[in-house]
């Protein structure tokens, strides 16, 4: 144990050891008994085991639900839940992935039920996600990116199969935005007919966007890009994936035009090194998302290059560093980079749900200390040189 030694009373709530532990800036707390004598010892880790049973107990309730209403009240809890893991110190990129796990169950049950409700499939299908729910990135404010793939078949069976799930997808959209899961403003969920399609016509899509020649067209699509299984038959996914990553091999001209829908983000740095802010009704801000999205796009279109099947941007990233693509000092600068940026993120979005506002991306620099300015002023600048990259390893693609 470092020197000094912080210290928590033996009947310290566990909130209260997260605080002191926040406040010390320490991972370890040495606890006092009655008599002042330690008696044992509470560390970062212990606490978030804690909350991770916590995760485990809310995933538990939402699998045991028996209707739409009793999730919803269920979801409620996570707001709560994630301020708990940010005050403890936790990493935000495990703190997303336990959203997206609590979201994942929720999506499961919801479909357990509707299924319940209007009868069995015709045929396999899968749930699929995508965007940041795909990548495993939710945070809290969130919508649905989704889809259904199913199974080929006969002409004979088409209209009943179609039938089938367009229903299905309609209920299963509903309820999640019931939930707490607005609907997509773009329409990219199973509902909208275009994306609820037997597994020939999916494929048919990704060979049209391999092929594509347009910058625009892919920035439209690219979420589809970090596709996810999440109920159902999983050899669906699979076999879809592995056509992707088939497809693409053949594509040189889709790496260019995907590096030019990267290459259309501008990091927000004025001539002076400054921060450039938006107006808008929250005041003068920066988009956070924005900025995250250069960093999750840059790990994308690597990893499609390179035949990586992860969809996490920082499991990709990480294993871009295993096969050498990244070298070392870049591999941890945007790891890092990604790391704080989602941190500032979380804790701008509890602080508006502190305040009774909707969580939202925009991060007011006026709430920023000047320590935190100085560090997304040089990540913003390091972002600027992974564009460069970028740049020059996919222009000569063609």
């Amino acid at each position: 144990m470092s020197s000094p030694v912080h210290t928590v009373r033996s009947d310290a709530l566990l909130f209260e050891a997260a605080l002191e532990m926040q406040n010390k800036a320490c991972n370890v707390l040495a606890i006092k008994g009655n008599t002042n004598d330690i008696v044992g010892l509470v560390t970062t880790d212990s606490i978030l085991q804690v909350h991770k049973y916590s995760t485990g107990v809310i995933i538990q309730q939402i699998e045991a639900a028996e209707s739409i209403d009793e999730i919803r009240s269920i979801r409620l809890k996570i707001p709560k839940l994630i301020r708990a893991y940010i005050s403890s110190g936790a990493n935000a990129s495990n703190v997303t992935r336990i959203i997206s796990a609590i979201a994942d169950s929720i999506a499961e049950r919801v479909i357990e039920l509707v299924v319940n409700e209007i009868g069995k499939p015709p045929v396999q299908f899968a749930f699929m996600v995508m965007g940041s729910e795909g990548r495993e990135e939710q945070t809290l404010k969130t919508d649905q990116d989704n889809a259904i793939v199913y199974e080929d078949v006969e002409v004979s069976m088409q209209t009943e199969t179609e039938e089938y799930f367009h229903l299905l997808a309609e209920k299963v959209n509903k309820s999640l935005d019931t939930i707490g899961y607005a609907l997509c403003k773009g329409g990219i969920m199973a509902s909208n007919p275009e994306w609820c399609k037997p597994l020939s016509v999916w494929k048919d899509y990704f060979h049209s966007w391999s092929k594509s020649g347009d910058g625009k067209d892919l920035m439209d699509v690219n979420i589809f890009f970090d596709f996810r299984f999440v109920y159902g038959e999983g050899g669906l996914v699979d076999e879809l994936k592995t056509y992707v990553i088939g497809e693409l091999k053949k594509s040189d001209v889709f790496y260019y035009h995907m590096a030019e829908s990267v290459l259309a983000f501008k990091p927000p740095l004025n001539i002076f090194g400054n921060i450039v802010l938006d107006a808008n009704e929250s005041g003068t801000t920066f988009d956070i998302k924005k900025v995250l999205m250069a960093i999750s796009g840059f790990a994308r279109l690597y990893s499609l290059k390179n035949s990586i099947q992860e969809t996490n941007t920082l499991r990709r990233i990480h294993k871009l560093f295993d096969k050498g693509i990244l070298q070392g000092s870049v591999y941890q600068e945007m790891i890092d980079a990604y790391d704080y940026l989602m941190l500032i993120r979380f804790k701008n979005q509890v602080a508006q749900m502190e305040e009774g506002n909707s969580p939202d991306n925009l991060i007011p620099l006026s709430g920023l200390s000047h320590i935190e300015q100085t560090l997304i002023k040089n990540i913003l600048t390091q972002i600027s040189g992974f564009l460069s990259k970028l740049s020059v390893d996919f222009k000569s693609v063609l």
